[in-house]
């Protein structure tokens, strides 16, 4: 089992059953698990999938800013 088929398998449980649509994505912006409900809303979604070419672009714009760390900075002390 490949680490991406490990995280589906870990994270199934618990969001299968979800009312709301659940997408897991890895670092590399692939598709990890697809409930049902976001399969219904994103027909393009699966496993495998790349997230780019199944959710609106906001989505993904979204999940790459997640990825991008944040500029370091001064510490302010007060």
């Amino acid at each position: 089992m490949n680490p991406t088929q490990e995280a589906a398998t870990a994270v199934r449980a618990p969001w299968s059953e979800a009312p709301c649509p659940v997408l897991t994505v890895d670092a590399d912006n692939t598709l990890v698990f697809v409930n049902e409900v976001a399969g219904l809303l994103f027909p393009d979604a699966r496993p495998g999938a790349s997230m780019s070419d199944a959710v609106p672009a906001r989505l993904s714009d979204a999940h790459a800013r997640c990825l991008t760390p944040a500029p370091a900075g001064p510490v302010v002390r007060d």
